[in-house]
Order: structure tokens, then C-alpha cells, then sequence
């Protein structure tokens, strides 16, 4: 399992961090001589090992000359799991049983590009992930439920993120284009040479000067951090009405970007996040999150404000989530007749809590069972 801290499982097992997705720290497991004894018999992850020559699954577009290894590793990777996870099922007794294969997902950031293509590694993938998943539904009987999901799904990744940054220096009230852009270059060689020497991407005294600036963030959209009084060190926007204002000027602005080329709109949504998200460290995320239109590749931005603004794109990966996953679910008693219900994400843990004869405490999802 990815993202989990190990529990105390009375007559139970839990595996963490290995062949998984963005993972967070060695393989580990309770009992511990689980993950000694995976390892040893396996191997460990050769695609998502950060700081090493075994990180590949990365956040940037692999060269071509490493798509042939990193293709192999991932099925290596699969077949691993594949073995690991029906000897643990074959020693029986089990309430529950959950596995996740990460090679879906790390395939379709790499290779979505080529989907449909005559050779398509994505096809090659889900194929082998499917006779995976039937080796281990071979050994369960029909009593068994079983659920089959995907928290997200993938498509191509379209996007602007290389092009927010001089869009929003183009917004800034009382600068003239020419130094808006002049700003762009500027900080973008500052960036490189500061990402060399600090985890930070921009320094603190050129955002000071500014109302609002881009923050990092996946492709998927912008983020937006208005420059505040006494929430930023050097901020220049009043809370309040100030605040308010800047807020409702922004959304209204960047929901009018076009793309050049097409006049079609780029932008499907700008989101504020205090009406979005809850929570008590809600005040340290972006103001707002420009949501990029996927439906097709973004040459450039355009709107009576900012003019045409364009740049080369620096090496996105091809493929990127999308917020559309999928469930299967089959069992004793679940009714096989008519479309299945419309399920959030957090509908899944109430579910299996439900079939398993318990409930799960402080939870908003909905058993669907």
C-alpha cells in the first residue's frame, strides 16, 4: 500500500511502500520480516526510488533513450507484485485482501502520447495488469466480494502552468508590458540558479514587490498566492474588502484567457480555495487555482488585458490525471441488474467497512451496499 503507516493488525499483515507510487520512505511491513522476506525474494522498486539512478517514474517527460528501460522495469515491477500478492492470498483466512498496482498509473503519465498507437505500451500494460488481477480472483470463491477500482483516471496533459507566471506579471496593476516581461526572463533565470541552491523557486524580496504570484503546482492547474498584509512578509493586499476585490479582479481576468490560435477558452474554472477547502491550515494554500481546459493542447494565452503571451513548453509529461476514476464491484451482495450507483472516492471506505460488518467512525462517505 502507498501512503499508509503501518497499524497494529491482530492475525493480520501489512506491506507499505514497495512498488508503489511516489512513495514516501523504505519498504517496511508488520511483521517487519515481511518486507525483509518480499525483498530479498523480489527485489526493490528500479522506477520510483528518489535520489538514486532508479527514479524514473519522475515529474518531467523521460528522454526517448530511457522509455525502453523504463517500460521493462515497470512490467518487471508488475509481475513482482503480481507473484508476491497471489502467494499472500493462497495462505487464506482473510477478511480483507487489498493490493495496489501502481503501473497504470506511472505508464499513463509516460506513455499516454502513444495510446492508440500501433505499438502503445499503455494497452501492453493494462493488459498485463488485467491477467494479474485474474490470477488472484482465480483463487477467491463466489461468496467472495470483490472490488475493483481506480481512484482518478488519466488523459493527455494539456496546459498552460509554463505560461501563468508572465500572464499574472501582465495583470499586475501599474506595470507597464515591457517590464511585466522583463520580470518574466528575469525570474525565470533567478529560479533556475535558486533551485540549485534552495528548494525555493522565486525569492521572497521579488515577491514582495508584487500583488500576486504562481506557485508550484502540478500541471493540472495554476496556483495563485495573493500577496496579503501581515499573512506575507512584504504583502501589499489589505485582508478584507482589499482582499475581496484583488480576489473577484483575478477570476474574472484569467477566465477571459483564450488561446491564441483558436479563440477557445483555456480556463475551465477558477477556484477559490477558502470555498472550496475546510480546515486550520487552509490560510497556507494558493488563494486560487486556475483549472486548465484538457481538451485540447494550449498554444499560448490571450485576453484584452494581458495581450498574447507565449513560451515554449518545457518538457511536461504526456499524460496526467483527470478526476474521473472507476469502480467494479461483484459479490453475494451486490445486485448485478441496472447501472451502478454514481460513487465518490470517499465512498469506497464505507463500503468496505459495510461488507465487512463494520462501520467506519467520522467519515462523510456513504456505503453503497
Amino acid at each position: 500500500m502507498p501512503k499508509s503507516s503501518l497499524c497494529d493488525l491482530p492475525g493480520g499483515i501489512q506491506l507499505s511502500d514497495w512498488l508503489v507510487h511516489g512513495r514516501d520512505g523504505a519498504t517496511r511491513s508488520s511483521p517487519p520480516e515481511l518486507a525483509r522476506e518480499v525483498l530479498e525474494r523480489f527485489g526493490d522498486d528500479r522506477i520510483d526510488r528518489p535520489g538514486t539512478d532508479d527514479f524514473l517514474c519522475r515529474e518531467t517527460a523521460l528522454p526517448e533513450e530511457l522509455h525502453g528501460e523504463f517500460l521493462e522495469r515497470l512490467l518487471q515491477g508488475l509481475e513482482a507484485k503480481r507473484q508476491a500478492a497471489v502467494e499472500l492470498l493462497a495462505r487464506g483466512g482473510w477478511d480483507l485482501f487489498l493490493v495496489v498496482f501502481k503501473e497504470s498509473h506511472c505508464v499513463g503519465h509516460e506513455f499516454w502520447h502513444a495510446s492508440g498507437d500501433e505499438v502503445d505500451p499503455v494497452r501492453d500494460v493494462y493488459r498485463r495488469l488485467d491477467a494479474a488481477v485474474g490470477d488472484l480472483l482465480a483463487q477467491v470463491g463466489p461468496d467472495t466480494h470483490v472490488l475493483i477500482f481506480s481512484g482518478l483516471g488519466m488523459d493527455a496533459n494539456y496546459t498552460a502552468e509554463h505560461l501563468l507566471e508572465q500572464a499574472l506579471l501582465r495583470l499586475e496593476p501599474r506595470l507597464p508590458r515591457w517590464c511585466a516581461d522583463r520580470m518574466t526572463r528575469f525570474e525565470a533565470v533567478e529560479a533556475r540558479i535558486r533551485r540549485r541552491l534552495t528548494p525555493r523557486s522565486s525569492s521572497a524580496w521579488l515577491r514582495g514587490l508584487r500583488h500576486w504570484y504562481q506557485v508550484e503546482h502540478n500541471e493540472l492547474s495554476g496556483a495563485i498566492r495573493l500577496n496579503v498584509r501581515g499573512r506575507e512578509p512584504s504583502g501589499r493586499i489589505e485582508p478584507g474588502p482589499d482582499y475581496e476585490r484583488w480576489c473577484a479582479f483575478l477570476q474574472d481576468e484569467v477566465a477571459r484567457w483564450v488561446d491564441p490560435d483558436t479563440g477557445q477558452p483555456v480556463v475551465e474554472s477558477v477556484v477559490r480555495s477558502d470555498e472550496a477547502f475546510r480546515g486550520a491550515s487552509r490560510s497556507g494554500l494558493p488563494d486560487l487555482f486556475v483549472v486548465w481546459s484538457r481538451d485540447r493542447p494550449i498554444t499560448g494565452l490571450a485576453s484584452p488585458a494581458i495581450g498574447v503571451v507565449r513560451a515554449a513548453e518545457p518538457g511536461f509529461r504526456s499524460g496526467n490525471h483527470v478526476a474521473d476514476g472507476f469502480y467494479v464491484l461483484a459479490g453475494p451482495a451486490v445486485d448485478p441488474t441496472g447501472p451502478g450507483d454514481a460513487v465518490g472516492i470517499i465512498d469506497l471506505g464505507p463500503t468496505i467497512a459495510a461488507l465487512l460488518g463494520v462501520e467506519l467512525p467520522e467519515t462523510a462517505g456513504r456505503a453503497v451496499v
